[in-house]
C-alpha cells in the first residue's frame, strides 16, 4: 500500500476544486471534503469490534498533511503499546476509550 500519497499541493487543489469525498493518504489517513466541512479522518477498528470507525485528526484549514501523517501515526503507537484509548489527553486523565488499530 503506497502511503504518503498526498502532497501539500494536492490538498490545496481538492480544498479549491472542492472535490467532495474521502482521498486516501494511505495507512488509514483521509482528507474528507464535504461541501464547506473539510477534515483529517484516520480509520481504526476498537478492540474486540470487526467494525472499521473514523476519528477526526482536526480541519484541513489548520493541520497540515505532515501533522495528520503524525497524529495517525502516534494513534498506531498507542495500539502497539496496548493503550486503551485514542486520546492521550483522556488516558492522561484516567480516561478508557476503545483501543485504536489503523
Amino acid at each position: 500500500m503506497a502511503i504518503h500519497r498526498l502532497t501539500v499541493t494536492k490538498v490545496a487543489q481538492l480544498i479549491r476544486d472542492k472535490s467532495n469525498g474521502m482521498h486516501a493518504d494511505g495507512g488509514g489517513l483521509y482528507p474528507q471534503i464535504q461541501g464547506g466541512s473539510r477534515s483529517w479522518l484516520v480509520r481504526y477498528k476498537p478492540l474486540g469490534s470487526q467494525r472499521s470507525r473514523y476519528m477526526g485528526l482536526g480541519s484541513l484549514n489548520d493541520v497540515g498533511p505532515g501533522e495528520a501523517r503524525d497524529k495517525a501515526l502516534a494513534n498506531r503507537k498507542l495500539k502497539e503499546d496496548g493503550i486503551k484509548t485514542k486520546n492521550p489527553a483522556a488516558r492522561a486523565r484516567g480516561g478508557v476509550a476503545a483501543l485504536v488499530s489503523a
